[in-house]
Formats: structure tokens, C-alpha cells, sequence
């Protein structure tokens, strides 16, 4: 992320690579004359924006905009916008109050290209926290957030995901902080908000002036983690054309060395069959990153044909995930081994429609041209 002057009064921040392929963010608006409270997010050139939108701060000639700490900031009677990185893919937008709000609540609006689907992220139930096969972790700035995806998976969009909008903080002045309430989008007079509420009694007796600081995050990785070690998780996947898969991704971390082995399993009656191609696997990360393996040979897929992807892991990996719905999602429920996956016939499975899982495939298309970054995932439903 770099911060630029388009000219001596109007100020750009942009993120670059950290986001993603062919991402940016840009915070001002279109005019030349001022700086508006607006933010605009692109990916995949260009072909799927959104636009955020502090229509409740109206910018006239009293407005006054400079750069504060290296941070672009407008100040609006007794409301400041301030921006800066926070990430090399997230963005933190604060709004500063002098005083208790007339309303307890702040509200963006949203403008968008089509083929978005907003998913909130609920607290994860104790049933999920304690599950003896494998437990789910959601950070405290994940519970109550929104995953942003796109109805698009083909070479160009890995998982579909456009980006995370993590829960709202505020903070007042004498260092005392709060949770903002879970945020939701709604519906009012034709247009869409991204709203979050504010904690009413924190509201009420802070100390201003106070701090209210979403982060809006642009990586492609799910915001949650499982644990999936020892057990054969697969996802339900839909080819959009016919290729040749020669390389499989999971997206996740390991608490100490480990290893994965990652496959493709064929379908029978909606569920996995067996599995068709495998990797020879290898060594986890204990950093949250991309494990991609090449299959052992190359495996022709055919077009509109249902396939799930499938890994097993050893030694407590985490793969990332965003909770949704209508998502097909397997687990065996019997243990694996790390190894040869198609040496082992599939066992029966429970089934889950929760998870956006961060796994995804390679392929090269059919009748010639390679496309390196092909992702097939999850079938995914607005839900």
C-alpha cells in the first residue's frame, strides 16, 4: 500500500498487491477539489467493485481535508475521517466523534457491480468450539463480520472472495474500548447500508472524543479456522468448462510440522466416491499460507460435471474457512492416515452446508491455453 497525491489538495491511498490478483482501493471520490468520505475497492481488473459510501457527512466549503501523520483526514464539523493502512491488505477507516451521536448507529452506503453475496459470520456455537474431531477457531474481530464473495469461479478469481469487512470497534478517549454490535446489511429507500450499532451505555458515558475503527480487509483466505487433521474433508465443487487439472491448493496453517496430502475425488449421488487423483503430499507451514501440491498426473475434467476436492492432514493443520450457507462440505468419519489417499476406499460421511472452505484448483483449459490460476470451489448459494 502506498500513499499518493494526485495534486497538492487531493489525496489517494492505495492498495496494491497485498490484496490480491488485479486489486486496489482508492479513498476521496471522484472530485479533484475534495475529499470525500468514500471508498472504492476493485478487483480482478476492474470487473468487480464496491463502493462505501459515509452518506450521513455532507462535504461543503467548510470541510477541511489535510494529511495528519502521513494519514489523508477530513474533518467535517465535529466528525473526522481518517484512513490509512493497517495491513498489506486491509485498510482501517476511523471516524472520530467530539460528541455522543444523535443516532446509535453508523451507517455505509453500498454501491456494488452485481454478483456480491454478503455473509454475516455468527459466533461459532460451543458445539463447534469443542468438537472432539476437530474444533473451529473465529477470531474475536471475525465474530460479527461480513465475507464478501462473488457469484464468479474461473481461472482469474481463486476462491471468489473479494474481500472481509471485520467488526466494528470503538474507542474513547481515556483508552476504554467496545465491541460494536454485530454489523448487517440492510435495505431502506432503495439503497443498501453496511450498518453497524453502536454500544448504547458505552455511547452514553464515554469519554470523547471517541474512535469508531472498522477495518476493511481485501485478502482471498477465509477469516476462520478448523481444524482438520486426521479425517478426509472434501468440498462439492461444479467445472464451468472442461481442463486438465494438474495442481491443487489448501489455504491454511499447522501448530507445529506436519503433512498433507491433497486429491480429487469423483461423485456418486452428491456425495464423494473415490478418489480419482492425489498428490504425493508434503511438509505443512506454521504460517498461514497457500499449500499447493502437484497432482501425481494430470486429470481431465469434464465440463458442468460435480467433483469434490479432498485433503487429509496430520499434527494439528488449520484450514481456513468463512462460515455460509448451502455449502456442501465432507468429512469422513473414520480417521486417515497421511499417505496415498487413493489407496483407501471412502468411507461413509456427515455433511455440513457452513463452510467456505479456502481450497481450490489449477487447471489448463481444454483445446489449449494454459490458465495457471483456474479456482474451482464450493458451490455457493445466497442462502
Amino acid at each position: 500500500m502506498a500513499l499518493v497525491a494526485d495534486n497538492p489538495t487531493t489525496f489517494r491511498t492505495v492498495l496494491g498487491d497485498g490484496c490480491g490478483a488485479d486489486a486496489s482501493v482508492t479513498i476521496g471520490g471522484k472530485s479533484k477539489e475534495l475529499l470525500l468520505p468514500n471508498i472504492r475497492a476493485e478487483k480482478w481488473n476492474k470487473e468487480v467493485f464496491v463502493n462505501l459510501n459515509h452518506r450521513d457527512t455532507v462535504v461543503g466549503a467548510g470541510a477541511q481535508q489535510e494529511i495528519i501523520g502521513g494519514r489523508p483526514t477530513l474533518t467535517v464539523g465535529d466528525v473526522k475521517h481518517v484512513f490509512y493502512p493497517k495491513t498489506a491488505d486491509s485498510l482501517e477507516y476511523e471516524i472520530h466523534l467530539n460528541s455522543q451521536p444523535a443516532h446509535n448507529w453508523i451507517r455505509l452506503e453500498i454501491q456494488d457491480s452485481g454478483g456480491l453475496v454478503y455473509h454475516r459470520q455468527p459466533a461459532l456455537t460451543q458445539e463447534e468450539m469443542d468438537d472432539p474431531t476437530g474444533a473451529s477457531y473465529r477470531p474475536d474481530n471475525v465474530v460479527g463480520s461480513i465475507a464478501v464473495y462473488y457469484a464468479k469461479r474461473n481461472n482469474q478469481y481463486r476462491t471468489g472472495k473479494f474481500g472481509h469487512w471485520y467488526r466494528w470497534k470503538v474507542t474513547a478517549a481515556n483508552g476504554k474500548w467496545a465491541w460494536c454490535e454485530d454489523l448487517k446489511i440492510d435495505h431502506v429507500d432503495g439503497k443498501v447500508w453496511l450498518v453497524a450499532g453502536l454500544p448504547a451505555k458505552f455511547m452514553e458515558v464515554a469519554s470523547y472524543p471517541v474512535v469508531i475503527g472498522p477495518e476493511l480487509g481485501y485478502s482471498g483466505d477465509g477469516a476462520s479456522a478448523k481444524e482438520t487433521s486426521g479425517y478426509f474433508y472434501t468440498i462439492e465443487v461444479t467445472t464451468t468448462e472442461a481442463g486438465s487439472a494438474t495442481q491443487m491448493h489448501v489455504y491454511g496453517y499447522s501448530g507445529s510440522a506436519g503433512q498433507l496430502t491433497i486429491g480429487i475425488a469423483d461423485d456418486n449421488a452428491g456425495a464423494p466416491n473415490s478418489v480419482v487423483r492425489d498428490t504425493a503430499g508434503g511438509a505443512t507451514s506454521t504460517s498461514n499460507s497457500d499449500h499447493s501440491q502437484a497432482l501425481d498426473s494430470a486429470y481431465d475434467l469434464s465440463t458442468g460435471t460435480k467433483y469434490h476436492l479432498g485433503w487429509n492432514n496430520d499434527n494439528d493443520f488449520f484450514t481456513k474457512y468463512d462460515a455460509t450457507t448451502g455449502v456442501e462440505t465432507y468429512r469422513s468419519y473414520t480417521g486417515y492416515t497421511h499417505g496415498d489417499l487413493a489407496a483407501y476406499d471412502i468411507p461413509d460421511y456427515n455433511t455440513s452446508s457452513e463452510w467456505e472452505m479456502s481450497v481450490w484448483l489449477d487447471y489448463t483449459a481444454a483445446g489449449g491455453g494454459a490458465k495457471p490460476h483456474w479456482y474451482y470451489e464450493q458451490m455457493r448459494k445466497s442462502g
